[in-house]
């Protein structure tokens, strides 16, 4: 069974993070940068170590203990509700190796399993500012610099709270009263690395540059903190990956990610 690991001993778990960009998230969770929890196999020697940020994802390392096979999405679920997140559909971060993917992907009584693939890309400096110098302005956009919270106002009344103190620089783009993209560090920060995210909300609005413009606010002004941006997107994004290329991003790393819907609401979306 997977238990809580305390805060004064997250130092015990972070060996199994570090020195991958993609598990950066983690890594500052661990940090007591983001709010999240830790749940171990055993609190003094752990192997498996599965990391909550909170109202994003899991991340999972080690090794499966023999006691655990079979019963670690039980266990996950299990905390997940515990911890007050969703469980009708989560994913999953973990590295590529083969004892996930079985533990995984076995036909599950409660859950549909998939594993797809995403990527983190690395930023190279002389390509973004190159293209920064080509980048045109846009007609009747208003383009507001400000600060968003690290966490949406529902965990006003949480355990959580104090991290709604917390807020990240981002960029908001606007057509006359309307917002068409925000673009923003995302809170997940770790020594000289941070990951950006970016949206164009409606798809008539996409593909006009607009997210091109925000993001290269924000990198420009991470960059000028000394803050490396980090990019990541699914496998099958191409849109996200042409606009990661245009802006000077490259891939770096790829990983498994696993993605579970209880059963009774993937059904319900399929009627």
């Amino acid at each position: 069974m997977l238990v809580e690991l305390h805060r004064e001993r997250f130092f015990q778990v972070t060996s199994f993070f570090e020195g991958k960009i993609y598990y950066i998230p983690a890594m500052t969770v661990l940090n007591g940068e983001y709010p999240g929890r830790v749940f171990v196999d055993n609190v003094h020697r752990p192997t498996t170590v599965v990391v909550i940020a909170i109202n994003r994802w899991v991340y999972i390392e080690g090794t499966i203990p023999m006691e655990l096979e079979g019963r670690l999405l039980f266990n996950m679920e299990r905390i997940l509700a515990f911890v007050g997140e969703d469980i009708d559909r989560f994913e999953v971060y973990a590295s590529n190796k083969k004892e996930w993917e079985k533990e995984f992907l076995v036909p599950h009584r409660r859950y549909h399993a998939k594993k797809h693939y995403e990527s983190t890309y690395t930023l190279d400096k002389q390509e973004f500012y190159q293209m920064k110098s080509k980048l045109a302005a846009k007609d009747n956009l208003s383009i507001h610099i400000e600060r968003f919270p690290l966490l949406p106002k529902k965990y006003a009344v949480s355990a959580y709270s104090h991290y709604l103190q917390k807020t990240k620089i981002g960029a908001r783009i606007k057509k006359g009263k309307n917002t068409v993209t925000i673009c923003k560090n995302n809170g997940f920060e770790y020594e000289n690395y941070f990951f950006i995210d970016v949206d164009t909300f409606q798809e008539e609005d996409r593909g006009k540059g607009y997210a091109s413009i925000a993001a290269t606010l924000v990198i420009e002004y991470e960059l000028e903190r000394g803050l490396e941006p980090l990019w990541e997107t699914t496998n099958h994004n191409e849109a996200s990956h042409r606009l990661a290329m245009k802006l000077g991003f490259k891939k770096e790393v790829s990983y498994p990610v696993y993605t579970f819907y209880k059963k009774e609401s993937k059904d319900k979306e399929n009627e």
